[in-house]
């Protein structure tokens, strides 16, 4: 039987990386992103039967659900789930508008409910190592108020990993999360312009670049450990949080 990935924000960063290591390791990924352009050129240059793509806003429920309904035309079960969208925003409860805490809310949390609901019924039918695993942050396990909205809810996204893992355990679905410090991404990139008009902004970016291992993260990193927890060597592992930051948060 085949095996098959659901990975979200899969047309750059983090998410694309990843998509290849599954695809490396045999599965066939359906790619969800909201950048059909980006998808489209990385199908291109990918084997196509492997790579899916499929343009999708995962903020909105109901394109998620349309999503998860034409994959299940396709295939009757899913191995992995992949939740790798995330936004963020500088700034303290002064700083950000009501608008960007519905935004963050709905990129950093929602997303991933959204796609959980609608994978479950078709993890149950793995007859592997059925799981889940969650792109949270190093930043969700501290207390930084130059990111309030970013710490706020990635904490979520952690602690929503643990619920669902032990709500999930009796039907066999492993859920585990990442924990990212600064890796090395457009993400990034986009994050140093915010930070410049935002009082305190540049000072936490150094602090972030202060990685005891020397260098930043990569998205090979990340695309690591989400290759162990998708495999069967990682199946009593659940309700996990692993840090990847370079000892940052030491």
């Amino acid at each position: 039987m085949s095996k098959v990935a659901v990975v979200t924000g899969a047309a750059s960063g983090i998410g694309l990386a990843v998509s290849i290591r599954l695809i490396e390791k045999g599965f066939r990924v359906y790619a969800l992103d909201c950048n059909a352009e980006a998808l489209q050129r990385n199908t291109e240059n990918s084997n196509e039967f492997q790579y899916v793509p499929m343009s999708c806003d995962v903020c909105k429920l109901e394109e998620v659900q349309l999503c998860f309904q034409r994959i299940a035309i396709h295939e009757r079960h899913i191995d992995v789930l992949f939740n790798g969208v995330g936004w963020m925003k500088f700034g303290g409860l002064l700083d950000v508008e009501i608008s960007e805490w519905n935004k963050a809310f709905s990129s950093n949390i929602m997303t991933a409910v959204h796609c959980i609901k609608e994978a479950v019924p078709l993890l149950k039918k793995s007859q592997n190592s059925p799981s889940i695993i969650n792109l949270s942050s190093i930043l969700g396990d501290i207390h930084e108020h130059r990111a309030m909205l970013y710490c706020l809810t990635k904490s979520m996204l952690t602690e929503l990993t643990r619920c669902l893992a032990k709500e999930l355990a009796p039907d066999r679905i492993r859920v585990n999360a990442i924990l990212p410090g600064s890796v090395q991404t457009q993400f990034i990139n986009t994050l140093v312009t915010d930070a410049k008009s935002v009082k305190g902004g540049p000072q936490m970016l150094m602090e972030l670049s202060h990685v005891p291992l020397g260098r930043l993260g990569t998205t090979e990193d990340i695309a690591s450990l989400v290759i162990y927890l998708a495999s069967e060597q990682a199946e009593f592992l659940t309700g996990t949080c692993i840090p990847v930051d370079g000892g940052w948060s030491l």
